[in-house]
């Protein structure tokens, strides 16, 4: 409802979606939310803030590729020696290390010390909440072996760890984890919409990997979802493994909601389905259309 009041320009909207934001509750969907209001008249500083709080992944996913750049913000290497002096200072503080250790910030030994504390901050509440998202943030970072390892251990639904070790699991997988990436995925389409974003990242796992039995739960879960991002990340999976798209849901696709699904189906779609080129003829006449969709449906009708 307040993203709803901030688009009408409700003076105030705005305001509540960023307090929303800090409460840490849900960040994903704070920071979904937000993302289109970053040149609203109440956003002056909304960009720190969501950067602030949001991991890599995060900011991944509601920008759809990497954030754009802003004058002093986007100073990865000073931001992640600042994440990694917190998380010392803290670890220090807590003694769950020595007090006298020496800073570890090369790679592998940094690793190895976010592994020896990293449980112990995310799953006590006791720790600011800024504390355990910079954690959060630095585990999403990880590309090691070890850290690979540790995600096939942990990955889980039902609790913060386990939440973030399959986040992780789905970034690392290779061919051998996608039978059970495809079980979680199953798993989560029996609860509902609870679990949106890991479908999010399961889907896109599960089509990076060319897992062709993914098929039939990426299609449960394109006509289950009220989200149109997971729906836009199923359809561009369906592209890729399913022989059945561009006669099927490629067509259904030429009228969804979001234009970057619709521009999936235009690429895609048989053109020898009988209606589908006059359609297309209507999408690269409509003005209302996005441009990068007209030109694509003139492309392919030429």
């Amino acid at each position: 409802m307040l993203e709803r009041l901030a688009r009408r320009g409700i003076e105030g909207s705005l305001t509540e979606l960023r307090t929303y934001l800090r409460t840490g509750r849900d960040i994903s969907l704070a920071v979904d939310a937000l993302v289109p209001f970053l040149e609203h008249p109440e956003a002056e500083g909304l960009y720190d803030e969501i950067r602030e709080a949001a991991d890599d992944h995060q900011l991944r996913r509601a920008f759809d590729r990497e954030p754009p750049s802003r004058t002093g913000l986007d100073g990865r290497a000073a931001r992640n020696t600042a994440d990694r002096e917190r998380i010392l200072h803290v670890a220090r503080e807590s003694e769950l290390i020595q007090r006298d250790a020496a800073p570890a910030f090369e790679d592998e030994r940094w690793e190895a010390l976010l592994f020896e504390v990293a449980d112990t901050i995310l799953t006590n509440e006791s720790f600011p909440l800024a504390t355990r998202i910079v954690v959060r943030r630095q585990m999403s970072r990880l590309r090691s072996p070890r850290a690979l390892a540790w995600a096939r251990a942990n990955a889980g639904l039902h609790h913060e760890i386990g939440g973030l070790a399959l986040s992780l699991l789905a970034d690392l997988a290779e061919q051998s984890d996608a039978v059970r990436l495809l079980e979680f995925l199953v798993a989560t389409g029996a609860e509902g919409h609870r679990f949106i974003y890991r479908q999010c990242d399961l889907v896109t796992a599960l089509e990076r990997l060319d897992h062709r039995p993914a098929v039939r739960a990426v299609e449960a879960i394109a006509d289950s979802t009220v989200y149109s991002y997971l729906r836009k990340r199923c359809a561009r999976a369906l592209s890729r493994l399913s022989a059945d798209f561009p006669r099927g849901r490629a067509i259904e696709y030429l009228d969804d909601c979001e234009d970057e699904t619709r521009g999936i189906a235009i690429a895609h779609v048989d053109l020898s389905v009988p209606g589908v080129r006059e359609r297309l003829v209507r999408t690269a006449a409509d003005t209302t259309e996005d441009p990068d969709n007209r030109e694509a449906a003139r492309a392919r009708i030429s």
